[in-house]
Order: structure tokens, then C-alpha cells, then sequence
């Protein structure tokens, strides 16, 4: 784990109480070298985290979009619209 996973951002403290297993992996871990610190390496676990939730949200919002038939008409309307456009760019770019 690179040093750059811990930007210079504030900080603030706090107390997580962990089980005995994951704490003796963790120093294991940053003993390694893998990670400078206990605290960078927990710092990435909630950062990947927090990613993977966010993540799975957009794609749950884009899952109703998908079975949302309003959208699905403004979108292929929105297509229809443009592909005139799109194809008089494709024949000028074919002339060139």
C-alpha cells in the first residue's frame, strides 16, 4: 500500500475496538511493509468501502432507469433525434 492512500486531509481521532484477529493481521500487515500504518491500512479498507457502496447505489439508480418506460421513450427519442446528425457527420468525415 503506497503512503499516497492517506491524503493531507484534516483528521480527527476515534476509538474502534477490533477482534483480536484483525488486529494481530493488520500489524502483520504493516510489519510486511504492505502498509506504513495501522491506521492507513484502515483508512483504505473504509475508503474501498465506502467506494463499493457508492458504487452499488449508481448502479441500483441506473437499474430503475433501465425498467422506467418514461425514460426509456425520452431516451430513445433523444436518439432518434440525433441520429440524422450522426449520420451527415459520418458521410462528411467519409468524403474527407
Amino acid at each position: 500500500m503506497a503512503s499516497t492512500l492517506i491524503k493531507n486531509t484534516t483528521r480527527r481521532a476515534t476509538t474502534v475496538y477490533l477482534p483480536e484477529d484483525l488486529l494481530i493481521a493488520a500489524d502483520r500487515i504493516v510489519q510486511s511493509g504492505m502498509a506504513h500504518t495501522r491506521n492507513e491500512l484502515i483508512a483504505a479498507g473504509l475508503r474501498d468501502i465506502i467506494r463499493q457502496i457508492n458504487r452499488e447505489a449508481i448502479d441500483n439508480d441506473f437499474a430503475g432507469m433501465a425498467a422506467d418506460a418514461r425514460y426509456q421513450e425520452e431516451a430513445i427519442a433523444i436518439c432518434n433525434e440525433l441520429a440524422a446528425a450522426k449520420w451527415e457527420a459520418f458521410q462528411e468525415r467519409e468524403k474527407q
